[in-house]
């Protein structure tokens, strides 16, 4: 099951900031749900995977939930609480072992993509009543939950989902 996702991210941030302790860490990770390449381009509509991370943004839209946050997520803490040294990172990960098998990074990044293809099959899978429930009928989720499932086996089309990680410190 997917959760309903986080309908109010300034609240959130803000109960976080006011039971922190000063000089506590936050740190808050969010997935934007495009699909990018090896150029780290947009994957879109030519892309099972990349239309059903589309029909997700579209299901959590549905129910309200913060489906942009991954963008303004640093911003948001800035804004939102008495934090300093904010800091934002994208963490690319790969979905699948699709690395040269020659090195140590390649053989690491290789574990990755197989754990998060594994992540992205049971997401997949997962999804269906919050998509079906914003609108998609269960045949076409059952012929868009096939065909990404097959895609994302595929290893030789590299992709990528992207981790926005942002940590803040409390002010003293």
């Amino acid at each position: 099951m997917i959760a309903m996702g986080i309908k109010n991210y300034p609240s959130l941030i803000g109960e976080v900031a006011r039971i922190l302790k000063p000089g506590g860490f936050l740190q808050m990770q969010e997935w934007d749900f495009f699909v990018v390449n090896v150029e780290k381009n947009i994957v879109g509509a030519e892309s099972w995977f990349g239309r059903w991370c589309a029909a997700l943004r579209r299901g959590l839209a549905f129910r309200s939930a913060s489906v942009g946050a991954a963008e303004s997520l640093d911003a948001m803490i800035e804004a939102q609480g008495p934090f300093e040294s904010v800091q934002q990172q994208n963490v690319w990960m790969p979905i699948g072992p699709c690395f040269p098998r020659d090195t140590a990074d390649g053989m690491r990044l290789n574990l990755v993509g197989e754990f998060m293809r594994e992540n992205v099959k049971a997401f997949i899978k997962g999804g269906r009543t919050l998509i079906v429930g914003s609108g998609m009928s269960v045949e076409d989720y059952n012929t868009l939950a096939f065909h990404a499932t097959k895609e994302v086996q595929d290893v030789s089309l590299p992709m990528y989902l992207r981790l926005n990680c942002v940590t803040a410190r409390k002010q003293y």
